[in-house]
């Protein structure tokens, strides 16, 4: 009897060593899905800036899409938020990935209410000179 206490309790421990080991493997797995996530979110938003730049101070800037490499800020972009949602998804348990997630979210509202607020100032603009061309 006392022999079959101990092989069930040496079983029990075996079975939390895996499960602590898999749990960190996970985490490990996510953290590294969540940091490629971020550095192509940065790589978008760095390179779509670089893209902004030259199309101010470069007169061939359209030339430029001629060549594949208008595409990354694009990609990246997209890139990261599919590998966010693939984190999200399978490791719900992950504060990084819901931590990004949130990021992400606040940043697109933040663009969305530059957008916005940026219209609003060219309304106020054009309705302020006088020109007339917005009605009210």
């Amino acid at each position: 009897m006392e022999n079959e206490n101990r092989f069930l309790q040496q079983k029990k421990a075996i079975e939390e060593q895996k499960a602590a080991q898999l749990q960190y493997a996970r985490k490990k797995t996510c953290n590294r899905l969540c940091t490629i996530s971020l550095i192509l979110h940065l790589v978008g938003i760095g390179s779509f800036a670089f893209a902004v730049y030259l199309s101010i101070n470069h007169e061939d800037f359209y030339e430029m899409f001629k060549y594949p490499i208008a595409l990354v800020p694009y990609g990246s972009y997209i890139a990261s938020w599919v590998l966010m949602i693939i984190a999200r998804v399978r490791f719900k348990e992950s504060k990084f990935a819901k931590i990004l997630m949130w990021v992400y979210i606040g940043l697109v509202a933040l663009v969305i209410i530059s957008i916005i607020a940026f219209f609003g100032w060219i309304w106020y603009s054009c309705n302020r000179c006088g020109t007339g061309y917005f009605p009210g």
